[in-house]
């Protein structure tokens, strides 16, 4: 069993006192305080290899000294059982709560489109207890400045937060291919006749969905297919919805999305936005030498390849997508709920570095010199594909 965090016996006033939902990242805020950055214990170090992350943490976190509010040291090892040799600054822990919170959303307990997920139902993963750590690993990931989710559908989400149920639930939604054909001749059917018949041929399936009913009129029709597909959706992993939410409770998160539910939509459900050249351009602040040096003259040039590279990348026109080029930079492949701490920048090197480097824990992303954009782009993009791992100064 995993360590959950209890509230104080007075916990701060934020969490008495209804406020605005502009305020929740003032909430997050308050929970990443709480952990103290000053001790750091043996049991919160994290060793990890990619190709089993999941089960790395799992490894971890139930260590019985494991303390959700104290730093978490995070080190890598490569496929040859070799530390990567990498102080954790921050970087790698983004790095491996974005691939946790990947590998737990995309993992058996989950069910639906990757930009829609929504939870499946799975009694082995309910007796161990697997849907708790995946809310657990969520909610660390928030607790220590990684991503949340952001590929749950909207009806998941406003059971989660306790919001009124608003989107409309169809049996498109339903992905047991069974249960959608049986209500879909039901639904289609047109006469009264017919969908008396197609009910009592599918009885079997409808007394799981517990939506035997007697067929009067149409409108009994629409009433047993909505109640089939809400059950299905909820009612049947009404229990797995109950443990996903017990570990989303650890640090106080799931209190904090119930107190936000609008502002912490962000992190759950996937935005309609993408990032653009524009953002990206923003979003690394680039650090120039003083004007009219010779150096500058460099850099003024380098930079106008790099503005022009975004663009290719907006119009599809690059090998590498912007997730991509986060990831090689900031470990994370969104940007977190609070931002970057500190903000990312760019700086060009004059030592003769053929291929981009970048340092995950100072945000600091490092560009090649070369003399025309052709080569420019073609050995950021191949440094970028053949990193290994992410980008390491």
């Amino acid at each position: 069993e995993y360590p959950l965090v209890e509230e104080d016996d007075e916990p701060p006033s934020i969490f008495q006192e209804p406020s605005d939902d502009s305020d929740w990242k003032s909430e997050l805020i308050l929970i990443q305080s709480r952990v103290d950055a000053d001790e750091v214990q043996a049991a919160n170090y994290v060793n990890v290899t990619r190709d089993r992350v999941m089960e790395c943490a799992k490894r971890a976190f139930k260590r019985k000294a494991f303390c959700p509010l104290k730093p978490i040291s995070v080190a890598f090892v490569d496929a040859y059982n070799i530390s990567e040799g990498v102080v954790d600054n921050g970087g790698p822990t983004r790095e491996f709560f974005r691939l946790l919170v990947k590998e737990a959303t995309a993992s058996h307990i989950f069910d639906g489109p990757p930009g829609a997920r929504t939870l499946a139902l799975s009694t082995q993963a309910l007796s161990n207890r697997t849907y708790r750590e995946a809310g657990m690993f969520i909610a660390l990931s928030l607790i220590h400045g990684g991503p949340g989710p952001m590929c749950f559908s909207e009806a998941l989400y406003q059971r989660l937060s306790g919001s009124p149920l608003t989107c409309q639930l169809t049996v498109d939604d339903i992905q047991d291919t069974l249960v959608q054909d049986v209500l879909k001749k039901i639904s289609d059917a047109v006469t009264l006749e017919d969908v008396v018949q197609e009910v009592e041929e599918s009885q079997d399936v409808l007394s799981i969905l517990g939506s035997i009913r007697q067929i009067k009129s149409l409108a009994d029709r629409d009433l047993l297919v909505e109640d089939a597909v809400t059950f299905y959706l909820f009612g049947r992993v009404q229990a797995a919805l109950d443990q996903f939410k017990e570990g989303l409770e650890t640090g106080g998160i799931l209190p904090a999305i119930r107190k936000h539910p609008d502002g912490f939509r962000c992190v759950f459900v996937k935005p309609e936005e993408r990032h653009d050249h524009t953002t990206l351009q923003e979003m690394f602040a680039p650090s120039l030498s003083p004007r009219g040096s010779n150096r500058r003259n460099i850099e003024n040039r380098i930079i106008s390849f790099w503005r022009d590279w975004l663009i290719d990348i907006e119009e599809g026109e690059s090998n590498v997508t912007f997730e991509q080029l986060l990831i090689f930079a900031t470990a994370c492949d969104v940007v977190p709920p609070l931002g970057f701490h500190p903000a990312p920048s760019l700086e060009v090197t004059h030592d003769g570095s053929a291929y981009p480097t970048a340092n995950t824990c100072s945000l600091v992303l490092r560009l090649p010199v070369h003399s025309n954009f052709d080569t420019w782009k073609t050995r950021m993009e191949t440094g970028i594909l053949e990193s290994p791992t992410f980008g390491l100064s």
